[in-house]
């Protein structure tokens, strides 16, 4: 979710990784090509336990924390805008040590 002052993009939240489904044999086989041809062959049972360990979501819950995560963007969009400067934020402005070159 892209957070946003005005119409300047400043960062986004993420959900972690998830999945909707258990791995089954075929993904898993799908996951080592991949990592062989990627030249990771020696860490295919590293991925494949990581794999096997991820969280596992039904498309409602996983739905629920999206929708979640949206509103909790929109609010510090809106916290944001309402605090945030109304003109350029210049960091040596702000910057104490900043001030002490202004004075010389």
């Amino acid at each position: 979710m892209p957070l946003r002052i005005g119409e300047k993009t400043i960062g986004f939240l993420c959900t972690g990784e998830v999945l909707l489904q258990k791995p089954r044999p075929p993904q898993l086989a799908r996951v080592a090509k991949q990592l062989r041809e990627w030249g990771l062959g020696t860490r295919i049972e590293e991925f494949k336990t990581a794999l096997l360990q991820s969280r596992v979501l039904t498309p409602k819950h996983y739905e629920s924390i999206v929708r979640l995560l949206k509103i909790f963007a929109e609010h510090l969009c809106l916290v944001a805008n309402q605090i945030a400067p109304k003109r350029p934020f210049r960091a040596a402005e702000h910057d104490p040590r900043a001030a002490i070159h202004r004075r010389e």
